[in-house]
């Protein structure tokens, strides 16, 4: 059977030809491909090129733009001339992981008294829980201190109520998060969130961790000034960039500005020096120093640090972090292992249950899937309602019914679907929503699910754009991999590293024509090895899933969407095509 061409829709951003904009004429010793593709990203400037090309740390903003932290710095000053305890308060996913052990070490080692807490994802959910600010009150060497820290990260910019719950409690209240805040902030000592009112800061897509990194250096700072340590006795917080990139991929904000900054030198970090906990996971995952990519974090790295609080407990991931010695790190990161493989286990099975509801209502016509079933597992619900999106181009709802008569469940959208609009249409069906326009969660009684089905379908139905349907693949250059696979162009590839959400790994795709493959040979269970003949030699490439396509790339040409990428495989470095999609040639 001859494959026929994809249902995904090529979309060319800008012109997708190979020229500088007149504004970049500047930059004249930059390849033309590589100018275009930073002008796909909205970098024109040719200092803002400069920067981008070359991160450096002293690009960084200062800690003092950050509103809140001249006061949240003056409190962990005082607090650690007092020796009053700080109370780090996290949340359970990579970003709030990397951001408490972030804080923890770096408290340690200036000699604050420091204590943390991880929420339970079910029991105690997002964010402080009133019911356990008490026994947290009651911790040993936090009890008997009457004025203790608590100090949030990566939360906390919502939880009016218990904000205020826990300076009854006798508790002074440092929030740094990077989460928007609502109408009104909470009463605490001091807020450190770039997101907040009147902050001045230039940038404010700061992961959590990022917002941590940034209250060590004010705290630094500040010590330094008061004659604790001379400049050249001061801590060196380079060295918690690591844990900076990790939680900064992981929560997936944009990497522009200060997060390009701060995860491509944390990327030298892991690569160089990573402490124990963090050396440990590479070897679990067989990944050797030097070859850590943005793509390691985002689909190895930090599944497994999500992984411990989607099925157990969080506090097994930040030990691994916290880990101090490769013995017992090694045995913490294989413990995390396991989590992530019964992650892996169970999402399988509640997927394959969900697909199976799934599969019924695209039959019926619906636009946006809603499953419900008994036993699922709520912290697995995300990544079910991420993979159905995925596979059948709906918003996707994934419920997991508990004993209680309660439904808890994850919402992931399509394209640039707008669901938390929807899901403001049903509030009268739900007990509790919240996220943003791509995510949210939602909690409801059990016996109210096929009513917000019915009102959900209803707004959705109201309210898309087909187009947010269809398959896109964003392509930023028409051009042959002969044009591109220039050893210049690709050195200035790989300073365009690291690659993630606001900074994506540039596609492009071959012109009308089409290229010959040649020397085709399918490999592993469904895929194709091939070459292409450009500038004169040839060019190496690989299509995963592409098999069916051999007998066709052996007659005619093909046009190919692919990203140039180095294949280090068995250490013989080679740079090579990815196709990432195929059309036949009109």
């Amino acid at each position: 059977m001859t494959p026929e061409n994809t249902a995904t829709r090529w979309e060319i951003i800008g012109s997708g030809r190979i020229e500088p904009l007149p504004a970049q004429q500047a930059a004249k010793s930059i390849p033309a491909p590589i100018l275009t593709i930073l002008a796909n990203r909205g970098i024109t400037d040719p200092e803002e090129i400069c920067k981008f090309l070359h991160p450096t740390l002293e690009q960084l903003p200062p800690p003092q733009l950050l509103m809140g932290m001249d006061r949240a710095v003056a409190i962990l000053v005082e607090a650690r001339e007092k020796r009053s305890p700080v109370l780090i308060h996290g949340d359970y996913d990579a970003d709030g992981i990397t951001a408490t052990a972030l804080l923890v070490k770096f408290f340690r080692e200036i000699d604050l008294p420091v204590y943390h807490h991880l929420p339970d994802r079910i029991s105690e959910g997002y964010g402080l829980n009133l019911e356990s600010l008490p026994t947290l009150r009651n911790r040993p060497g936090i009890a008997e201190h009457p004025t203790p820290i608590l100090l949030t990260v990566d939360c906390g910019i919502t939880n009016l109520n218990e904000i205020a719950a826990a300076k009854a409690l006798g508790f002074r209240v440092i929030i740094t998060d990077h989460h928007q805040p609502g109408h009104e902030l909470p009463d605490a000592e001091a807020i450190i969130n770039p997101h907040q009112p009147g902050c001045p800061f230039p940038f404010r897509d700061l992961a959590g961790v990022g917002v941590a990194f940034y209250l060590a250096a004010g705290v630094r700072a500040e010590l330094v000034r008061l004659g604790a340590w001379t400049k050249n006795e001061q801590p060196n917080l380079k060295k918690y960039l690591d844990l900076v990139a990790i939680g900064t991929v992981a929560d997936m904000v944009p990497l522009r500005g200060a997060n390009r900054i701060l995860v491509k030198i944390g990327l030298a970090v892991i690569n160089q020096s990573p402490g124990p906990g963090l050396k440990a996971m590479l070897v679990q995952i067989g990944q050797g120093l030097g070859k850590v990519t943005s793509e390691t974090i985002a689909f190895q790295l930090a599944p497994r640090l999500n992984a411990a609080g989607r099925t157990g407990s969080a506090e097994q991931a930040l030990q691994v972090l916290l880990a101090e010695e490769e013995i017992s790190a090694g045995i913490l990161a294989q413990s995390l292992g396991q989590a992530n493989q019964m992650r892996k286990e169970l999402s399988e099975v509640m997927y394959q249950e969900a697909r199976i509801q799934a599969e019924s209502q695209i039959n019926a016509g619906r636009l946006v899937l809603v499953v419900a079933g008994e036993g699922w597992y709520q912290g697995i619900a995300g990544l079910v309602a991420n993979k159905l999106a995925r596979e059948f181009r709906r918003p996707a709802v994934v419920l997991a019914l508990d004993m209680e008569g309660m439904a808890h469940g994850s919402v992931r959208s399509v394209g640039n679907f707008d669901i938390l609009a929807c899901l403001r249409d049903c509030s009268a069906s739900l007990d509790k929503y919240g996220g943003h326009r791509a995510a949210a969660g939602v909690t409801l009684s059990s016996d109210k699910v096929a009513e917000f089905q019915t009102k959900l379908a209803e707004s959705v139905a109201g309210s898309i754009n087909p187009v947010d349907l269809e398959p896109r693949l964003d392509i930023d250059i028409l051009a042959d991999p002969g044009e591109i696979m220039q050893e210049v162009i690709c050195n200035y590839l790989q300073q365009l590293e690291p690659y993630g959400t606001g900074n994506p790994e540039p596609i492009f795709c071959c012109h009308q024509q089409g290229v010959n493959l040649s020397e085709v040979r399918k490999v592993g269970a469904d895929s194709l090895r091939f070459r292409i003949m450009g500038n004169g030699k040839g060019i190496a490439g690989i299509g995963f899933g592409m098999s069916a396509w051999a007998s066709v790339a052996e007659r005619a040409p093909l046009r190919l969407a692919y990203k140039v990428i180095f294949n280090n495989y068995r250490g013989s470095g080679q740079w090579e095509i990815r196709v990432e999609d195929v059309k036949i040639t009109a």
